[in-house]
């Protein structure tokens, strides 16, 4: 039996906190998926942070079709000014030179730090302003 785990760093919006958690290495994909929560059925890579000192490449996953789904948005947050809105739940897992899931090398405090965090209804009000860019059809 496979009890091997790897670090992901949590960036949970409900609760508007940063933690370390472990996932399966056995269906990690599912793991991700009920990690982020909220029906979450596609994960993407929001943003990528390379660790050269690792060679490990840091992946925020995040909910894919959050933005279509505007009754499940729980909250958002950014990494400051300038910085894309992320929605919802994300987390950070790593991927050595192989593409193989591994360890995290994100430290969860400094992401903590970076953190600004959106309410429920500001996270609603950007994918609402998002989509609608986004969407934008032009009819003569």
């Amino acid at each position: 039996m496979n009890n091997k785990t790897f670090k992901v760093v949590v960036i949970n919006t409900e609760t508007q906190s940063v933690y370390e958690a472990q996932i399966p290495a056995q269906n990690t994909l599912q793991h991700w998926y009920d990690t982020i929560g909220n029906g979450c059925m596609l994960v993407t890579n929001a943003l990528s942070i390379y660790d050269e000192a690792r060679d490990i490449d840091n992946a925020l996953l995040m909910d894919d079709e959050i933005l279509l789904r505007l009754d499940d948005i729980q909250g958002g947050f950014t990494f400051g000014k300038g910085s894309p809105v992320y929605t919802n739940t994300a987390i950070f897992s790593g991927a050595d030179n192989m593409g193989e899931t591994c360890d995290t090398s994100i430290n969860a405090e400094m992401v903590a730090k970076q953190i600004v965090w959106l309410t429920r209804e500001q996270a609603i009000e950007h994918a609402e302003a998002a989509l609608n860019d986004k969407c934008f059809i032009k009819f003569n």
